[in-house]
């Protein structure tokens, strides 16, 4: 029961964490507009130089407006989300006894953080998508030069999109990976295709043993990501011809 709860609370610290997660992407985005960039420690280069040059030129309200969002991305991102991390891994550290909690928890671990790289990355792809609605809709309207510009920004879009989802495949395989690892533990073999190449064998093994249902969890688990990893190759595949039907035009 005392494991079960903090699993629960885990997850609540999960989600709590992606959420701060996509708060920190939406804000990363809207600062973006202002400037500023971002290097992958989460710092901001020539921040101190933007924000004088912001203070000159924007009313006091919208510069109030974007030095609040600066703080609120600081804070994001150096205490709230370092926070929930903290508290995740202590929650996991609370867990023990049991040999098979603690398979799960080391597995769980490694996934928190491809888990944690999908959904920034899923965060930031649809950002993009908000941002081609808008120019597809000023496509519509637009004509000679403007709309050829507007074509060329939403071409422009869609490849950092593309770079994306990139991302999103390399993640989703080693979330594969990692439930490769732990099922070979268990006697099942793999092609180079990813697919178990002896799995009514070792189901059969395990069929009325203690371990069956775990087993079983974790095929289903590995089965469930092999198809999320087809859908996001198939998305790729599916916005790469959406792009060269974009050039064509």
């Amino acid at each position: 029961e005392q494991i079960t709860l903090t699993k629960q609370l885990q997850k609540e610290t999960q989600d709590m964490l992606n959420f701060e997660v996509s708060n920190k992407n939406r804000l990363m985005s809207e600062l973006g507009q202002y400037g500023f960039s971002f290097r992958d420690d989460g710092s901001m280069p020539g921040y101190g130089g933007i924000i004088a040059n912001l203070k000159k030129t924007l009313s006091e309200e919208e510069f109030d407006d974007v030095f609040e969002k600066v703080e609120k991305y600081l804070e994001t991102t150096y205490e709230t989300i370092p926070s929930l991390e903290a508290e995740w891994i202590g929650l996991n550290d609370a867990i023990v006894e049991n040999i098979d909690e603690i398979e799960e928890l080391e597995r769980q671990m490694q996934l928190l953080y491809t888990e944690t790289q999908v959904q920034s990355l899923t965060s930031q792809f649809e950002q993009l998508a908000t941002e081609l609605d808008i120019i597809s809709n000023k496509i519509e309207f637009a004509y000679g030069t403007n709309k050829i510009n507007l074509m060329a920004d939403s071409i422009k879009l869609m490849n950092k999109q593309l770079s994306l989802q990139s991302d999103i495949i390399h993640n989703t395989k080693k979330q594969l990976d990692i439930y490769q690892h732990d099922l070979e533990r268990y006697g099942f073999n793999f092609d180079d295709g990813g697919n178990i190449t002896n799995l009514s064998e070792q189901m059969a093994w395990f069929n009325n043993t203690d371990s069956f249902e775990k087993v079983n969890e974790l095929v289903e688990e590995y089965f469930d990501i092999q198809g999320e990893l087809q859908g996001v190759i198939k998305d790729y595949s599916d916005l790469e011809k959406a792009i060269k039907d974009a050039y064509k035009q």
